[in-house]
Parts: structure tokens; C-alpha cells; sequence
């Protein structure tokens, strides 16, 4: 049993596994249809290159052009990525009305919101 891992791979892999955490595609899925419901039609993903976080970033991105939303940039980032800069620039260049991080590299959210031009660009558009 595995609390945790939410890819489908993973425990439709056999009869004796099982998964008591949702698949991760259904998360996404349903916060794709939560930022077009807010209103937020260009979004940025940030997402690792491994199997679970492709299938959340892959899965959102689905969901939200399915509803007339645009992936404006998708950056998937390798786990040992020591500098996010111009990974958070491209995002941030990309002029987003949300950005969907689809893993736990929460250093890139820590440089995309340090950014000046992510900072000027919040300012203009947040207050």
C-alpha cells in the first residue's frame, strides 16, 4: 500500500498493489478547471522532469487548453537544477495570470517571486 504516490502507473502496475491516494492527474485536472473558473487563462507551469510531476504538469495543461485556457511558457525542471533563475524569468517574461507549480521545487517559486520583473509585474497587475 502506498499513501502517497498519486501516478496511476505505479499501482496498476499489479493486483497486489494499492493506492490509497487519489491519482495525481485528478488533482490537476481539477485545479486546471478551478484557475479558469477564477478567471486565469494564461498560465505558467513549472513542473520536475519525473514521472509524477510530468503527469501533474501534462494533466493540468490538458485540462485547462480542454477549457480555452494557454499554456503561456512549461518549464520541466531536473531535481538538481542549482540555479532557477532564468527558468522564473522565462516564467515570469511569459506575463501569467497564475503559474501552476506542479512539483516540489519551491525554489523556483522562491526566485520567480524574488525576481524584479516578476515583482514590477505583480505590482502592475495585483496592486
Amino acid at each position: 500500500m502506498s499513501p502517497s504516490l498519486g501516478v496511476a502507473a505505479f499501482n496498476e502496475t499489479g493486483d497486489n498493489i494499492f493506492n490509497v491516494w487519489p491519482h495525481d492527474s485528478h488533482s490537476s485536472q481539477g485545479l486546471a478547471r478551478f484557475a479558469i473558473s477564477m478567471g486565469w487563462k494564461r498560465v505558467a507551469i513549472s513542473s520536475g522532469n519525473d514521472p509524477w510531476a510530468q503527469t501533474q504538469g501534462n494533466s493540468f495543461a490538458e485540462e485547462l487548453e480542454r477549457h480555452g485556457g494557454i499554456v503561456v511558457v512549461k518549464i520541466e525542471l531536473n531535481p538538481k537544477t542549482a540555479d532557477v533563475g532564468p527558468e522564473a524569468l522565462k516564467i515570469a517574461g511569459s506575463q501569467p495570470d497564475a503559474v501552476f507549480y506542479a512539483d516540489t521545487f519551491t525554489m523556483c517559486a522562491r526566485a520567480l517571486t524574488s525576481a524584479p520583473e516578476w515583482q514590477l509585474y505583480a505590482r502592475a497587475h495585483y496592486g
